[in-house]
Order: structure tokens, then sequence, then C-alpha cells
């Protein structure tokens, strides 16, 4: 007889989406496991958003008001004797989500590159150079200083603007080769936006709008490992791509 699931089982699996159970079903996946854990008490999350003079987003703390964090991993049985651990769901405790301080004015100058260190075709045009920045101008008699309009990634999605006022909190790290970060913009102080930030290129690349949407993503990708370098430069490692 199938164990009867309790309250938790329940509340993970719709957590989830029901990934778990579509995980099971897929062959060779196994040791599925979801660590549950106790709810953030609503005192911590108050003790959180003081020490860091932020307020957390509503689905972000209806989420830690549920379960400290997550933690989901599944293993590949590639071989008779080759099982190994690929799948990796994992948002940290609240405590863990701390300020990004490292490298701040870094990461603050490369949010303003300079347009005029790069080159224009001729003609009035507004055009995205190959660091993401949207510059206008024109050439030739009526030329003029390239004008910055707005910065975006490779998908064309906005990049921030770091300021000292901006803050940047890690959520996860990528194979030490990018960091998940939470990011409150100076005039956004309530509603953070998700980005991947790659360490060796120094640029940013748009996640998603909310953490739920950082989450589902998650989940979508079931878990696979560094899925995020997927919108990345970087690309998936080798061993990683299907």
């Amino acid at each position: 007889m199938a164990k009867k699931p309790t309250p938790e089982d329940i509340f993970y699996d719709h957590l989830t989406l029901g990934l778990m159970g579509t995980l099971a079903k897929l062959p060779r996946v196994c040791n599925v496991n979801c660590e549950q854990r106790k709810p953030c008490e609503k005192t911590q999350i108050i003790n959180w958003e003081q020490r860091n003079t932020i307020y957390l987003p509503e689905d972000m703390k209806k989420f830690y008001m549920s379960t400290d964090g997550f933690l989901l991993q599944w293993s590949y049985q590639y071989a008779p004797k080759d099982l190994r651990r690929v799948g990796f769901i994992h948002i940290p405790h609240l405590h863990q989500i701390t300020l990004l301080r490292d490298n701040i004015e870094l990461l603050m100058n490369t949010s303003s590159t300079t347009p005029s260190e790069k080159t224009l075709a001729a003609g009035n045009e507004t055009r995205v150079i190959d660091d993401g920045t949207e510059i206008s101008g024109s050439v030739g008699a009526n030329a003029s200083v390239p004008t910055l309009v707005t910065r975006k990634d490779r998908w064309s999605n906005t990049l921030p603007n770091i300021t000292p006022k901006t803050k940047i909190f890690e959520i996860n790290n990528v194979n030490d080769v990018a960091k998940v970060c939470m990011l409150y913009e100076a005039n956004c102080p309530t509603n953070p936006k998700f980005y991947l930030y790659e360490l060796n290129a120094m640029k940013w690349i748009f996640l998603s709008d909310t953490f739920s949407e950082y989450f589902r993503m998650a989940i979508a990708h079931l878990g696979l490992p560094y899925w995020e370098l997927c919108f990345s430069n970087i690309g998936l490692p080798s061993w990683a791509e299907v």
C-alpha cells in the first residue's frame, strides 16, 4: 500500500508544481529528495528587513513564511555502477541571503560603459553595441556625440543602473563563474529583480521580474545543473548539455 502523503508532502508537491512526481516517472532518475524545512517566524523576516534596511517582496515573504529556503536533489543512473547526483534546486536560508559587498565599485563601473569608446556605422541611427548599451547619434557633417539611451542584455532586456544606493543580494553561486543576484535599484526599493552576474565578463543578464518567476524557471528546467547559464554568454558546461 502506498504511503499516505503528509501535509508537508502535499505542500512541497504544490510548491514545486508536481515536479517530484514528474521526476519519479522519468527513466533512470532516482533518489528524488526534497528537504523539508520549518517556516521562518515573522520576527525573523522583520529582523532581516531591518538589518538590510529594505523590504522583501511579498511573494518572497510568503515563501519564507512557509519554508526557510528550499533544497531539491535527484540522481541519474548513467550506467549500472555509475549513479550521479544531477538535479539541484536551491534557495538559501533567509539568514544566508546577504549583501554582495565585494567589488561594488567594479559592479558600478560595469553599469556605465562609455559609448564614445565604441564606433558607429554611417548615418543617423540607434544601435545596440556589443556590450548591450543602446546608443543613438549621427556621423558626417551633422555628427554629434553619441547619447546613452539605455542598456540591454543579449536578450534585449533592460540592464540595471548600479549606483551607491543599489542593493545587491546573492541568491546562488553558479559553478563559480556567475552569481544569481536579487537587485534593488534606488528608484524601486520594494520590487527587486533577479539577474545573473558573469564574474569574468562582469556582465549582467536579466533573469526575472520576481522571485516567483525565478523559482518557476528553476522548476521548468527540472533543476538541471547550471541551467541559469543557458541565458549567459558563457553557456552550459559541455558535460551538462543535452
